[in-house]
Order: structure tokens, then sequence, then C-alpha cells
């Protein structure tokens, strides 16, 4: 949501849907009932292999997101944006 508020984002912009949705408010009240359902989950107690589990695909994903985004990253370090 900070790329959105502090430049506008070109129509062309092959990630401007993404940046969209990311600042859009609702994502992130997604966000907070997730982390919610995932609290109360895990309050009830978990085995060390489910938490390792859920850490490692916690970590997957983010990764994946890094990624995601240093696509553009690197194409716009290329060609200009």
């Amino acid at each position: 949501s900070e790329v959105k508020a502090t430049m506008p984002i070109a129509d062309d912009n092959p990630y401007k849907k993404y940046i969209e949705q990311y600042a859009d408010p609702t994502n992130h009240q997604v966000t907070v009932i997730m982390e919610g359902f995932l609290e109360r989950y895990a309050a009830q107690g978990l085995r060390e292999e489910t938490l390792a589990r859920a850490q490692y695909h916690f970590n997957v994903a983010l990764q994946y997101e890094a990624q995601f985004f240093q696509q553009a990253l690197d194409h716009c370090a290329a060609v200009g944006c």
C-alpha cells in the first residue's frame, strides 16, 4: 500500500492489479481474520511436527512472494520503468 500511496501506478504496469490488491484495506482485513483463526487453532496445542510444517510453508510462500515482486524490480532495472 505504501507504493500506491507514494507514486502513481502506470496503467501498463504488469503488476498494477497486484499492487492495488495488496493496497486494498480488504486484503489486510482478510489477513487479520486468518491470523486470528491460526492463533486460536494454535492455542489448542500443536505438535512440533505440525508447527515445523506450517513454518516451512509460510517461509516458502514468502520466498515466492519476494521472487514475484523481484521480477518487476529486475525488469525496471534492465529496461527502465
